[in-house]
C-alpha cells in the first residue's frame, strides 16, 4: 500500500515546488501502479478532474497541528479534503 501526500493543490509555502503539471504526472504514474494507493489532497475542482479515473471520497477535517503561522481560530475551521484510491 502506497500513501501519497503531495502539497495541496493551489497552495504555496512548501519546501519543494509542485505545480499544476505535477498533479497530471502523478495521476499518470498512479494509473499504472502495481499496488494499492491512497492519496490525500484538498477538495478542489481541478483535483477532482485530474484524478477522476479513481475512487474519490470527500471528508471533513479540522487541522490540529499548530505552527507559528496558524492561528488557533483557523485550526478550528472544518475543511474539505478528498481521499483518492484505486481499490
Amino acid at each position: 500500500l502506497f500513501y501519497i501526500d503531495p502539497p495541496y493543490y493551489g497552495t504555496a509555502g512548501y519546501a519543494v515546488p509542485f505545480g499544476h503539471q505535477d498533479y497530471f504526472d502523478l495521476a499518470k504514474v498512479l494509473s499504472s501502479i502495481k499496488g494499492r494507493f491512497i492519496l490525500s489532497l484538498n477538495d478542489h475542482k481541478k483535483v477532482r478532474e485530474i484524478f477522476s479515473d479513481f475512487k474519490i471520497k470527500t471528508v471533513k477535517v479540522k487541522y490540529s497541528a499548530a505552527n507559528s503561522r496558524t492561528a488557533s481560530k483557523s485550526r478550528a475551521i472544518e475543511r474539505g479534503e478528498v481521499i483518492i484510491k484505486n481499490f
